[in-house]
């Protein structure tokens, strides 16, 4: 298969519309940190080898278990599960490493973006309550 590069000054609907893929060229050099919530379809579940299974698919370098303490350190594929006090599922994100678009600075923007277009990335919303910018 031969990859199509397409110029960078085309609209990304338009750039990566093609039925076997198009080489991925990032916009900027504009790199941040977010966590982006991953599994949604485990909430509820028991985090046991069948849900560690399926975070296999997204390559984490480490994988962290807990009731609701973290650090706020971050460490690009790492994936965070966390559990109710019943080990039940509440939520699994990953941290990732995204291109930050003209106009934002940070990930706390980029969800603050998103918000604002009614969807919310954030894994953990509580913990930006107080940070929040807008």
């Amino acid at each position: 298969m031969t990859d199509l590069i397409l110029p960078r000054n085309v609209h990304p609907e338009r750039q990566y519309r093609s039925s076997s893929g198009v080489m991925y060229q990032p916009a900027s050099n504009r790199v941040g940190h977010v966590s982006l919530e991953i599994l949604q379809q485990l909430r509820g579940q028991l985090f046991d080898e069948y849900a560690l299974g399926l975070c296999h698919a997204f390559r984490p370098i480490s994988i962290r278990v807990t009731t609701g303490e973290v650090t706020t350190n971050s460490l690009p594929s790492r994936i965070t599960v966390l559990l109710d006090d019943q080990e039940r599922i509440l939520r699994i994100s990953q941290e990732a490493c995204v291109i930050f678009p003209e106009g934002i600075n940070c990930g706390n923007d980029l969800y603050q973006h998103f918000r604002e277009r009614g969807v919310d990335l954030c894994p953990y919303p509580a913990a930006l309550s107080a940070g929040s910018r807008g």
